[in-house]
C-alpha cells in the first residue's frame, strides 16, 4: 500500500555511477577497528590490527580508488599517530608501550597490504 500522505515520484538518480554505496557502510567498522588500535590492552591492540588488515586484504579489490585514498588518510595513516608523536618528543606510557608492543607488527601488516594492491 501507499504510505498515508505519500506521493508518488519518479527517482532521480543523480548518484556518481562510481560511486559504491556498500563503501558508505564499511567506513564506520574500519574506523573503529583503527581506533582499538591505540587500546591500552594489548589483546584488543593486535586483535583490531588483524581484523583490520584482514579485511582490508579480503575485501579491498572491491574498493574504489577514492576509497582507498579515504583509508589511507583516515583508517591507515592515524593508526601511526604514536610513532609521530614520539619524533617530536611527545611521550606517553600507552604511547611507549605502542611504539615497543605493537608498531612494527602495524607496519608489516601495511607493507604486506601495500604488496598486495599496489603491484
Amino acid at each position: 500500500g501507499l504510505i498515508p500522505g505519500g506521493a508518488l515520484k519518479p527517482v532521480i538518480d543523480d548518484r556518481d555511477p562510481h560511486f559504491d554505496v556498500t563503501e558508505h557502510y564499511w567506513f564506520p567498522m574500519l574506523a573503529g577497528l583503527s581506533d582499538l588500535t591505540s587500546d591500552p590492552r594489548l589483546e584488543v591492540r593486535n586483535c583490531a590490527l588483524e581484523v583490520l588488515f584482514d579485511l582490508l586484504n579480503e575485501r579491498g579489490h572491491k574498493f574504489s580508488a577514492a576509497f582507498w585514498e579515504s583509508i589511507f588518510h583516515r583508517v591507515l595513516f592515524p593508526i601511526f599517530d604514536h610513532v609521530r608523536d614520539a619524533g617530536k618528543g611527545v611521550s606517553s606510557t600507552c604511547g611507549e608501550e605502542w611504539l615497543r608492543e605493537t608498531s612494527i607488527h602495524s607496519l608489516q601488516l601495511l607493507c604486506n597490504l601495500f604488496n598486495t594492491f599496489y603491484k
